[in-house]
């Protein structure tokens, strides 16, 4: 974590990973020098991303908050039951708090927000199956990453 982040953002992403306990999950919250998704990806996970371009795909705040309660409430291989809607939908919007205003809001999978029981994802990692998203801010960027595999 970057100096400056409040406890409550650092409690909040040691949270959802600890509930989310299947799979691999990153949440972070930070200072990142940096505009390009690919760089603010690798500053906050420390996972080179393998996509092909222009696997990121802008949405917006609430789109962003439905894709990160689906991908904490489900799993995204076999979409078994992880955590209650309700809490998941909670981590979600506490995390989007976070998210300064006017910051950019990046997906691979903006297909989740529509609820969609079949839904395709560009690959960042190269997980069988993953999703998330990312904010990219002038003073404080955040991911909420997901890998789930067969």
């Amino acid at each position: 974590m970057s100096q400056g982040i409040t406890v409550d953002a650092t409690a909040l992403t040691h949270r959802i990973r600890r509930m989310r306990a299947a799979g691999r999950v990153h949440c972070a919250v930070g200072a990142v020098d940096a505009t390009e998704p690919d760089a603010v990806f690798l500053a906050l996970t420390g996972l080179p991303p393998e996509g092909e371009p222009g696997v990121w795909k802008p949405v917006d705040r609430d789109s962003a908050e439905r894709i990160a309660a689906r991908v904490l409430q489900r799993d995204l291989a076999y979409d078994a039951p992880i955590l209650p809607e309700r809490t998941a939908r909670g981590l979600a919007r506490d995390l989007l708090a976070l998210a300064p205003p006017g910051a950019a809001i990046y997906t691979n999978a903006p297909d989740l927000a529509e609820g969609v029981e079949s839904w395709e994802a560009g690959t960042v990692t190269g997980a069988d199956h993953e999703a998330g998203i990312l904010v990219v801010g002038r003073d404080l960027s955040l991911v909420l990453w997901v890998e789930d595999d067969d």
